[in-house]
């Protein structure tokens, strides 16, 4: 019996080493560490809302229309990072909560324009100090160097679209 369990955890290893010949650690990548950092996020953001209904991407995309004024739903994408197939999604869950209201451009009725209602505006100005606690407990492991450089970095990763 323990040399076929024996036999089963080899195939297992085996499966764990690349063509390069280098043993592939899951747990240790990149990707897996910033995707656990982002659910640690979530969760941080989830805690310290005063709005419990508010998921951390409508959180940006209320704080990009508030930032940039009001804007083409592909520009509040692409500022607030979201893909286009949950961007609409969100904006009509927003709208439907009287978060954010639209209109079509007068040049272009094509165009989706994007703004905050008053609701919104008071949604944003409660959530602003919420951003700054989420951002300190998420950071709070860290010394204030690796926090300044874990954000540099960050934007260094994340300041242009990913390479193949």
């Amino acid at each position: 019996m323990g040399n076929r369990k024996l036999k089963q955890d080899m195939r297992a290893v085996d499966l764990l080493v690349g063509e390069d010949g280098e043993r592939y650690v899951y747990s240790d990548q990149v990707g897996h560490l910033i995707r656990k950092a982002h659910q640690q996020a979530s969760a941080i953001f989830q805690q310290h809302s005063v709005e419990p209904q508010l998921t951390s991407v409508q959180f940006s995309m209320l704080f990009a229309v508030a930032t940039y004024g009001a804007l083409s739903q592909s520009q509040l994408g692409k500022l607030a990072a979201i893909d286009v197939s949950t961007l609409t999604g969100v904006v009509d869950r927003l709208r439907e909560r009287g978060l954010l209201d639209s209109s079509a451009e007068a040049g272009d009725r094509r165009k989706n324009i994007i703004g905050l209602t008053d609701k919104g505006r008071e949604v944003v100005r409660r959530m602003a100090s919420v951003g700054h606690r989420v951002s300190e407990a998420t950071l709070a492991p860290l010394t204030p160097v690796e926090r300044v450089a874990l954000v540099a970095l960050l934007k260094k990763l994340t300041a242009s679209p990913p390479s193949a």
